[in-house]
């Protein structure tokens, strides 16, 4: 079976913890270290851009880096009540932050989400658990969590200071020396308790030397030019050279933490104390590389030592890992869904895919890559289509633990890698190449609901305008998704009349499908942008009929209309304003795919 719970030993949340329940926000947001900079590309990253336009910043508390130590709730509460009450259909402020924080919690989300390493790293590291317990991570994120641990100490919860300046240069190491790295999204086992020792080791006071006044390696000249920033700025430029960086790779970076670190120490740098600055740095830097030179989570694969007893942090033997996904469902328990199966020779969308909700699957070039690795023979089904990558797509397998563990043993590590469900925004997977997917079905939600909530085009159309539009649209979309695309080359294509999900490339969809997007909606009337909840308490009848009024429903979809006329006739509205915005959105999107084949 697929890995189950484990008790939290640290902030960072394991990847089975990130899923928490879809209520109307009654439980509490699991809140950790924030700053209003990383909440900000959080927020425009996850939500539809009309949705955030003419947003004011510095109103919404979204700038600046120091930290806010309630997950950035507050923030939230204020945004949606006086900045932007649309975002209230989303849910309550608790619920937001949590949506954001489990829609970064992604292998590589640092890069991908553009964060600055200055600010601290999301305290939700991706970490996966085979069955036994064990964690893994990706290579780069293991980067991202010594930062984290650095932040920590210099923040004073490791019982422990680190100055800024040091802290920065810190940050900018270990940024440099990940790019060296081979295969830095490769998933490999995490021995975090390690990285703690080491990380309280080299800022210790032990590790810098107790007697640095009598050691003659670590005796500066104190002269007063020393304080000047072009002093100051050769000397560490000459530091990270020594290291084996390149200038072009660091200048910038450096500067900016250097000016930081005047603006803090006005008129100018005591040259006294940024000797002492200076050496211990120049210390950690050099245990720091020593440390990530000879660790063999930053190796391509683990190699032996010929004493193994020598340095025990740094000796650690991989697995091959595979990643086992499970996909939820896009709308929630109880949606519709696009099934492929068919009545009548009709398409048909029904509720049936609950039985395929759950049926985990494997990337196929990632589990052909741990046989490799392995030594073990690819089967010929496997052999079928070698381009995994052909059309910017990432074909998949279905995943069987008894065959699995039968043909593999522990030479392949099976870890649990649960896909949440989308609406806002689709989180992305990183493939074994270090590109990203999404999954088709999430793609199509993604698309429709920036359509449907972020223009709010069919608000302003008529019944005709609005059937040759999803006509359109429809057309857009069977260029991209379609059944033969999702399975073609799948091993179970025949299997039971089963199909694996098939994910495309994240590219492909914020590229090429949004550029068609963006002409066809090119010219046309948006709707009115402040829909809003004002308060998350039950609906009733007039509440439903009013707002299927205001934003064009009957007009555009009347499938969608008679639904809810169902529920209102047999009293079966007993559900959140919030709640009903998300009902609205499914049916819509239910009604709109009846016009092309099945995608999966």
């Amino acid at each position: 079976m697929p890995p189950k719970k484990k008790p939290q030993h640290r902030p960072a949340q394991k990847q089975q913890q990130a899923s928490t329940s879809s209520g109307d926000g009654e439980e509490k947001a699991k809140l950790g270290v924030m700053t209003p900079t990383v909440l900000r590309q959080m927020i425009f990253h996850f939500f539809p851009p009309q949705l955030l336009t003419g947003m004011n910043l510095d109103e919404a508390e979204l700038t600046g880096k120091a930290p806010i130590l309630d997950g950035g709730l507050a923030i939230m509460e204020k945004i949606l009540k006086k900045v932007n009450p649309r975002l209230q259909m989303y849910g309550p402020a608790n619920k937001l932050v949590r949506q954001l924080r489990e829609f970064r919690q992604f292998a590589g989300s640092q890069y991908h989400l553009e964060m600055d390493w200055g600010d601290p790293y999301c305290p939700d590291t991706v970490v996966y658990l085979d069955k036994e317990g064990v964690e893994y991570a990706a290579r780069q994120d293991i980067f991202q969590l010594i930062q984290h641990l650095f932040y920590d100490f210099a923040h004073g919860r490791e019982e422990q200071e680190m100055p800024p300046l040091l802290y920065r240069m810190m940050t900018l190491f270990l940024r440099l020396f990940e790019k060296r790295v081979k295969n830095s999204y490769e998933i490999v086992q995490l021995h975090e308790t390690p990285f703690v020792k080491i990380a309280r080791h080299l800022t210790s006071e032990a590790a810098l030397g107790l007697n640095r006044d009598t050691n003659d390696e670590y005796v500066f000249k104190k002269r007063k030019h020393n304080s000047t920033f072009n002093a100051i700025y050769h000397d560490w430029r000459r530091k990270f050279e020594e290291l084996g960086f390149d200038q072009q790779e660091f200048r910038d970076e450096l500067k900016n933490a250097l000016a930081s670190h005047f603006d803090e120490n006005p008129p100018h740098v005591d040259p006294v104390e940024y000797v002492d600055f200076s050496r211990d740095t120049t210390i950690l830097l050099g245990n720091l590389y020593k440390f990530c030179d000879r660790n063999r989570n930053f190796s391509r694969f683990d190699v032996k030592r010929a004493n193994p007893d020598e340095d025990e942090f740094f000796v650690f033997k991989f697995p091959a890992v595979v990643r086992v996904f499970r996909e939820k469902q896009p709308y929630g328990r109880g949606s519709k869904r696009i099934t492929g199966k068919e009545k009548k020779g009709k398409n048909t969308s029904d509720s049936s895919a609950m039985d395929n909700e759950n049926e985990p699957f494997m990337l196929r070039d990632e589990y052909e890559a741990a046989l490799r690795r392995c030594g073990m023979k690819i089967s010929n089904r496997l052999w079928l289509h070698r381009n995994q990558y052909l059309g910017g797509y990432l074909r998949t397998i279905p995943y069987n633990e008894a065959e699995c563990e039968k043909k593999h043993g522990d030479k392949i590590k099976f870890v649990n890698a649960t896909i949440p469900p989308a609406r806002s925004r689709a989180r992305p997977i990183m493939s074994p190449r270090g590109a990203y997917f999404i999954l088709s079905i999430h793609a199509l939600v993604q698309i429709w609901h920036e359509i449907v909530f972020g223009r709010k085009i069919f608000q302003k159309m008529n019944k005709e305008e609005a059937k040759r539009f999803m006509d359109d649209l429809a057309k857009i979309f069977m260029k991209y998704f379609s059944t033969e695309m999702a399975t073609d080359g799948h091993a179970n294509v025949n299997m039971e009349g089963k199909k694996c999900p098939l994910l495309i490339r994240l590219k492909l969809v914020e590229q090429d499908i949004q550029y068609e997007i963006e002409d066809l909606c090119e010219g046309l009337k948006e709707g009115e942008k402040e829909i809003q909840i004002e308060d998350h308490q039950a609906v009733n009848a007039q509440y439903i009929k009013g707002r299927l009024q205001m934003l064009n429903i009957p007009a555009t979809f009347p499938q969608t209309e008679r639904k809810f006329k169902e529920l209102i006739d047999k009293r079966e509205i007993n559900f959140s304003k919030e709640s009903f915005f998300k009902k609205l959105e499914e049916a819509q999107f239910v009604e709109f795919i009846e016009r092309f084949p099945p995608v999966f």
